[in-house]
């Protein structure tokens, strides 16, 4: 890495004063603090850990969650033979075949490593008018195969509170599990 600037001084785990520096990774172009002997030392901050001598893994943003998370986009957009393939035409727009370009773009909307991209239009494309990120109890309410949406958990709700109906008998009418009605009533679940 190239030395930039001093930084700062401070003891180490050991008690020793040492000097810090700003060094200009050569992988990302991100200034990075480190001790002069590593930085020295060090080929990237840390971003080119899984470029193996490869040169793909760095660039496209090597095994992390977001780089799955694009996968994943482009597996159910693009790929006929894949499991998540959208019969229904749903494609991924142009620009989002480059991960950097979907990388920038998701770090611009609030990404963070416990959210899931979502489309806003179900039947819409993966494009950047399209999605979002949200929370997984968000996408998991979002899913087509969810049986249930707020008007049928406050009639649940109602049914059980009044002693109208038991949780099995509730399960049956709404054709989920008496778990899923036993954490709908005791409120762990569908809480916001």
């Amino acid at each position: 890495m190239k030395l930039l600037r001093e930084s700062h001084t401070k003891r180490d785990s050991h008690g020793w004063l040492r000097k810090y520096y700003f060094f200009l990774c050569p992988s990302c172009k991100n200034e990075v603090i480190r001790p002069f002997s590593h930085g020295n030392r060090d080929k990237s901050c840390g971003c080119a850990r899984y470029d193996h001598g490869h040169g793909h893994a760095r660039k496209k943003g090597g095994r992390s969650r977001l780089y799955k998370t694009w996968e994943g986009v482009i597996q159910r957009g693009t790929n006929p033979n894949s499991h998540n393939w959208y019969s229904r035409g749903i494609r991924v727009c142009e620009e989002w075949k480059d991960f950097i370009v979907f990388k920038d773009w998701a770090l611009a909307n609030g990404y963070s490593n416990n959210l899931y991209i979502d489309r806003i239009d179900n039947n819409g494309n993966y494009e950047p008018s399209n999605c979002r990120f949200i929370s997984h109890a968000q996408n998991s309410r979002n899913s087509r195969i969810v049986k249930l949406d707020w008007p049928k958990i406050w009639i649940i709700r109602g049914l059980y509170s009044s002693g109208i109906s038991t949780k099995k008998r509730i399960a049956d009418i709404f054709n989920v599990t008496v778990r899923n009605i036993s954490y709908i009533v005791n409120y762990r679940t569908w809480n916001k």
